[in-house]
């Protein structure tokens, strides 16, 4: 493969990605690496195809679930290059996740931030908000069904500041 970057042309709605849309995915690795599996989709639908016209992410329901096939190792393109972040594959994991049905309690507005939950025995709940940013960073983190208090004053958040490549724990609290 000569491109250096791989995009996906997505021919359908797919999770929060809309048909039409572009994601853009850095080429890493060397020749060996820099690989597409080619494929004749046989019952499976092309979600998205390449700058070349060919599948580069097909879904093939059956039964009650079904499995997705990305043509490029788009995960070893991001590992193979420095400073890559932020890219577009975190849209396609959301996605993912919004097509297999997982809850997310906590999520946020920036890639460069990893949002995560961790429940407590006692049963309170918190998420810890990571920073992958060299610099200083607010975000807005979104938690369906709860609200966002500092972990330390109770302060009610509706938005975080992170310093660079910094943590904040915050505790999510059911609205009423």
């Amino acid at each position: 493969m000569t491109d250096e970057v791989v995009e996906f042309t997505f021919a359908e709605n797919f999770g929060g990605i809309a048909e039409g849309e572009v994601l853009r995915f850095r080429v890493g690795g060397n020749e060996h690496s820099r690989a597409y599996l080619p494929v004749h989709p046989r019952g499976a639908t092309v979600v998205a195809t390449d700058a070349h016209g060919r599948p580069a992410l097909l879904r093939n329901r059956s039964g009650q679930g079904e499995t997705v096939l990305c043509t490029y190792p788009i995960e070893h393109f991001a590992a193979r290059n420095a400073h890559v972040n932020p890219e577009d594959t975190h849209r396609l994991y959301a996605a993912l996740a919004e097509i297999a049905g997982v809850e997310r309690p906590i999520s946020v507005d920036d890639p460069r931030v990893f949002a995560d939950e961790l429940r407590h025995e006692d049963g309170r709940r918190f998420a810890w908000l990571v920073s992958q940013h060299g610099q200083e960073i607010t975000t807005t983190p979104l938690a369906d069904g709860f609200s966002l208090h500092d972990a330390k004053t109770g302060e009610l958040l509706s938005k975080v500041t992170l310093p660079a490549y910094g943590v904040r724990v915050v505790e999510l609290r059911a609205q009423r």
